[in-house]
């Protein structure tokens, strides 16, 4: 019977001092946990936020200088009197001089005033473009016209840049 009446107590000493041991420890620790995760958490969507912001800065300047260098040689290259002639046979060459020279330039086109295309770097026909926006801008007085369109030539998104071709 004295054997029964010990199974029965529970815990002796050494198990309610390790059970309260290891609370006093797991209870602070736990709390450390909570608020160091919550800080690991906020640090890192800040470290990020400012790596994106950077990322889109420099990326947003290399655009930026992409687009003033391809507007300087536009410009350029309008102030000619191959291409102020506005004759398809003086253009073509240039136009294809332009595409050779610029790659991501797969289509380099002069256009007329009334917004047909007067020559293009390839071997197709005229094409209207009076209803772009590049060719509308360009046609009020604008020194650029520029307008992301999905390209009828090759079906993909293109970048269109325009500049206009006046006769000093």
């Amino acid at each position: 019977m004295a054997t029964e009446s010990k199974r029965v107590r529970g815990l002796g000493i050494f198990g309610k001092l390790f059970l309260a041991f290891l609370l006093a420890a797991l209870v602070p620790l736990l709390i450390t946990w909570y608020f160091a995760r919550q800080r690991a958490v906020q640090d890192a969507s800040e470290i990020g936020e400012q790596q994106l912001k950077a990322v889109a800065n420099r990326l947003g300047d290399k655009v930026e200088s992409w687009l003033r260098v391809n507007q300087q040689s536009l410009v350029e290259h309008a102030a000619t009197a191959a291409m102020q002639s506005m004759r398809p046979e003086i253009q073509k060459p240039i136009l294809i001089s332009l595409s050779l020279y610029q790659p991501w330039s797969f289509l380099v086109f002069t256009i007329g005033p009334d917004g047909m295309s007067v020559a293009r770097n390839d071997n197709l026909a005229q094409i209207n473009y009076s209803d772009r926006v590049y060719f509308k801008d360009v046609a009020g007085g604008k020194p650029i016209g520029q307008q992301v369109v999905i390209s009828r030539t090759i079906n993909k998104p293109s970048w269109v840049v325009a500049v206009p071709i006046r006769d000093p």
